[in-house]
């Protein structure tokens, strides 16, 4: 058995584990190896049974994710690396960002005591290696050494505040807010609107699947046929959006098949909590999301400010106008703005530590021990 510093965190809506990575491996192999054994997803192949009683994971995607993060004390930013796991296999995928998870990185700098060290005002700059985009994150410090919180969505007390903004979002995974080139498009008979800002996504209006839009996620989890018509859609939609694999090649009908992060997909109707605002049921894609993603809701705001979109068809705004999005916890509010001439996707979160300490990882593989036995001895 070997031990690992970790904090078990959540962001937003989601909650994973946060790795500093000087106290890592420096090879994806054994990285990989940590994090299956920290989450308890198979170590190989797939096991649709797997219910993660070996591990952190709780079986959702949005229990399932971890960052390595690193400091450069020099240029004052963290780089931050980001896995989303899957709980019923070894897949692990490096390809997105995650804005709620993001949230809590700020967290752990302040209680590690490096906040000081790379934040400028109490915001600190983030550069993520999966996307190649920055986010900016603000906290609030009290006068007592706390932090000031909030309330959000899906949480049920107020907790640290964070203000989570991307910069320059458009193009995350294909280097076009509309990667298309359409602002609409009609996949499979249905009026759809690609989007490429923090996140790709499928938007697609709910009345065209002979939705409302505020069918609760067991209802439509037991309608194979329509899931099944959602997901060919979103293929389709991922194939003419271009979208890459890991290496660097465009990702095939079936990859996108099977993918658990590309494209997401918003089914979207009129808010029906307030006259303003727009309802989003959001796909991720495997799963139906139980409230809202800050990377989807980004995308979303964006996609309602593009005259044309399906979304702008149902809540037009201009930059700089909030988007209040209605989810399956409430609502949230999404802003797409401009400062100095660069797009920025904005929204607020609150996150905590959970727990702070070391991960055990169990019976580790031979290359695994043969690295932490070799940092022991070196101590």
């Amino acid at each position: 058995m070997i031990t690992i510093p970790v904090y078990y965190v959540r962001g937003g809506t989601s909650s994973g584990a946060i790795f500093f990575k000087n106290q890592l491996p420096s090879g994806e192999i054994l990285i990989e190896e940590i994090l299956r054994k920290t989450f308890g997803v198979p170590l190989d192949g797939e096991n649709r049974k797997n219910k993660q009683v070996e591990g952190i994971g709780k079986s959702k995607s949005t229990t399932n994710k971890a960052f390595i993060i690193d400091i450069d004390k020099n240029k004052k930013f963290v780089i931050s690396n980001f896995a989303q796991l899957e709980a019923t296999s070894n897949q692990i995928a490096w390809n997105v960002n995650c804005g709620n998870m993001s949230s809590a990185i700020p967290l752990v700098l302040h209680e590690a005591g490096l906040i000081k060290t790379i934040a400028q005002d109490n915001e600190i700059t983030i550069n993520n290696i999966n996307t190649g985009k920055t986010l900016r994150c603000r906290i609030y410090p009290r006068s007592d050494q706390q932090l000031a919180c909030c309330k959000i969505p899906g949480i049920n007390e107020a907790y640290p505040r964070v203000d989570v903004a991307f910069v320059d979002p458009e193009g995350s995974k294909t280097g076009l807010a509309l990667p298309t080139g359409n602002v609409r498009d009609r996949i499979h008979g249905v009026e759809v609107s690609c989007v490429d800002v923090v996140v790709p996504m499928v938007i697609i209006a709910a009345d065209s699947l002979g939705l409302k839009g505020d069918e609760q996620a067991e209802i439509l989890l037991t309608n194979p046929s329509l899931l099944q018509r959602i997901d060919a859609i979103r293929i389709e939609a991922g194939l003419r959006m271009k979208l890459r694999n890991k290496a660097g090649n465009l990702m095939s009908e079936q990859e996108i098949a099977v993918s658990t992060t590309l494209p997401k997909v918003g089914i979207v109707a009129r808010s029906q909590l307030q006259q303003r605002g727009i309802r989003i049921i959001y796909l991720t894609p495997k799963e139906v999301h139980g409230s809202i993603a800050v990377s989807g809701g980004s995308c979303l705001a964006y996609a309602c400010a593009q005259s044309g979109s399906i979304a702008a068809d149902i809540f037009p705004v201009s930059v700089g106008e909030s988007v209040p999005v209605e989810h399956y916890a409430g609502i949230s509010e999404f802003e797409i703005d401009r400062e100095d001439g660069r797009l920025l996707a904005k929204t607020v979160r609150n996150a905590q530590i959970i727990i702070k300490g070391e991960v055990m990882i169990h019976n580790p593989s031979p290359a695994l021990l043969h690295y932490y036995s070799s940092l022991a001895i070196t101590a």
